[in-house]
């Protein structure tokens, strides 16, 4: 029969010789094999050895997990060696107890998998029964002992061992067995299998009263053993997490050691030296819990470097911010000794371009002084009179607002024209409403500039939020108050003619054996009115 392979395919099948392939073909890629580490299980034993022992338990666990080979290797009662330099080089470990094999207390100490289900994250240790848990499978193994002391499976359990197969000290996981009423008290919860490994220890027990006080107290002293070998380890595994929270503390301590010094050199040590500590440390990149190498100050150098100047910028606006709130203060106290200060209120007067600019815009090391206000008095007289008339169109339209108020070119003049804020009852007449302080209450700060600037100067701008209005009881109580001193109507007399004529008024209606009758001016006359 004639073969199906030609010569061709027949020398194609051969093993060619590295001369004879041709010279536009790729070498062939190296076997993926050569590139594992299968040469790492033919080395010598006592090297291997030596380098398994110095690896930390949780490591050892997983090499030990990695092949059958090197599970058969560590598992055996030759290596226990090499467990016990593992187990030794951890800082403060107890010894392993006498009744547990090293690879058993390396996996109870330092695996954090579930010896029910294998889930991960299983941080919490049953010390009576030596296991790692999760909740899931706490639930299916322990069970209130009131729930199963006479259940089938273990009546015939002696009450006398019960206490050695319950959970002792703070309950894990005790939410889910939480009593119904106060009067259940603390929940007592028992292991299932030691429950059961002792039921099948008593029930093969011979029937007679030595044997069963002799199996009672090999299982106190068992579990009194078992307890005490354990303690130690408790102990320890307890003060774990505070021993990492210092160990982690200690991390970052020096991290922003070094990262304070590689700024330092930069030029920042001044600014560091003023800003307060907890702005640096609590930075995202500064609190992380890894030393600082030149390869990571590589990558975050220009964050912090835009931080700092971000704080300096701060630091050197608050400065700013504070000498302002000194000047302003300055000129309060230069208003207050000039003939300004009863006819225009000091914060809008602080509001007056030149004075603004002046108070604000100063370089900062400029020692401001009284002085270098008093080229601008002649302007503020003129910018006082120009800012009450630029509130008098305000005022003329709260008046057109009212349906009995005379619309006449004086009505803010006139001695019947009152106006009321709203969060205030007084009444405040027309001469006196640029200037009453309840027009410039604090009620409101529509951005963080005017909030400053009211605080400065304890007072908020003229009229803020709009709530000013005609006063119409006022106006008719005025009136009524013009009426009772002989004025005929329309009521056109001025407030600055009643203040010459001063009229004083008496109360008819209300007496006093000791003052008398009340005696007031017309302006009280008009306020005592409204309250009747």
């Amino acid at each position: 029969m004639e073969s199906l392979l030609t010569g061709d395919v027949l020398s194609i099948t051969k093993r060619r010789r590295k001369d004879d392939q041709p010279p536009n073909m790729v070498p062939l890629r190296k076997s993926r094999k050569s590139r594992q580490l299968s040469m790492f299980l033919m080395m010598p034993v006592d090297i291997g050895s030596e380098i398994y022992s110095l690896l930390h338990p949780l490591d050892l666990l997983r090499v030990a997990r990695t092949t059958k080979l090197l599970r058969t290797c560590l598992m055996s009662r030759s290596a226990r060696f090499i467990w016990k330099r593992a187990l030794s080089g951890v800082d403060g470990l107890p010894d392993c107890p006498p009744d547990m094999s090293e690879p058993e207390y390396a996996h109870l100490m330092f695996d954090p998998h579930c010896n029910y289900c294998s889930t991960e994250r299983s941080q919490i240790i049953i010390w009576l029964t030596r296991k790692r848990v999760c909740r899931a499978c706490f639930i299916m193994h322990y069970q209130r002992t009131e729930r199963i002391r006479y259940s089938h499976e273990f009546i015939t359990l002696p009450s006398q061992v019960w206490r050695f197969a319950q959970l002792t000290g703070s309950i894990i996981h005790k939410s889910w067995f939480t009593p119904v009423t106060r009067r259940d008290g603390p929940v007592q919860i028992a292991n299932l299998d030691l429950l059961r490994n002792l039921v099948n220890s008593f029930s093969i027990l011979p029937h007679n009263p030595g044997a069963h006080e002799q199996w009672l107290k090999e299982v106190e002293d068992n579990y009194e053993r078992r307890m005490k070998n354990t303690e130690m380890a408790k102990l320890w595994f307890d003060d774990q997490p505070r021993k990492r929270s210092e160990e982690l503390a200690e991390v970052r301590r020096k991290r922003q050691e070094a990262i304070i010094e590689k700024l330092t050199n930069a030029g920042w040590g001044e600014e560091i030296s003023k800003m307060s500590p907890h702005l640096l440390s609590e930075h995202k990149l500064v609190r992380v819990s890894n030393h600082l190498t030149s390869r990571v100050w590589k990558n975050i150098e220009g964050p912090m470097t835009a931080f700092m100047e971000d704080i300096k910028a701060e630091r050197l606006e608050r400065l700013r911010l504070e000498i302002v709130t000194k000047r302003r203060q300055l000129f309060r106290k230069y208003l207050e000794s000039s003939c300004l200060f009863s006819r225009v209120p000091v914060v809008e007067a602080s509001q007056f371009e030149p004075i603004r600019d002046l108070i604000e815009n100063s370089p900062i090391d400029y020692n401001l002084t009284t002085t270098d206000f008093e080229p601008f008095q002649c302007s503020l007289v003129a910018f006082s009179g120009d800012w009450a008339a630029s509130k008098e169109p305000t005022l003329l339209q709260l008046v057109q607002k009212s349906l009995v108020a005379p619309l006449v070119p004086t009505v803010l003049k006139l001695a019947t024209t009152f106006f009321q804020y709203s969060l205030f009852d007084e009444p405040i007449h027309a001469q006196d409403v640029l200037i009453h302080p309840s027009l410039f209450q604090r009620n409101w700060q529509p951005s963080a500039a005017l909030q400053r600037l009211f605080q400065d100067f304890n007072q908020a701008t003229w009229n803020l939020g709009n709530r000013l209005s005609f006063h119409e009881p006022a106006f008719l109580a005025a009136q009524a108050v013009l009426a009772s001193c002989n004025v005929r109507p329309p009521y056109h007399l001025t407030a600055a003619e009643m203040d010459r004529w001063n009229p004083l008024l008496e109360c008819t209606s209300c007496y006093s054996t000791i003052n008398g009758r009340l005696i007031m001016t017309w302006k009280q006359a008009v306020r005592f009115r409204l309250q009747f």
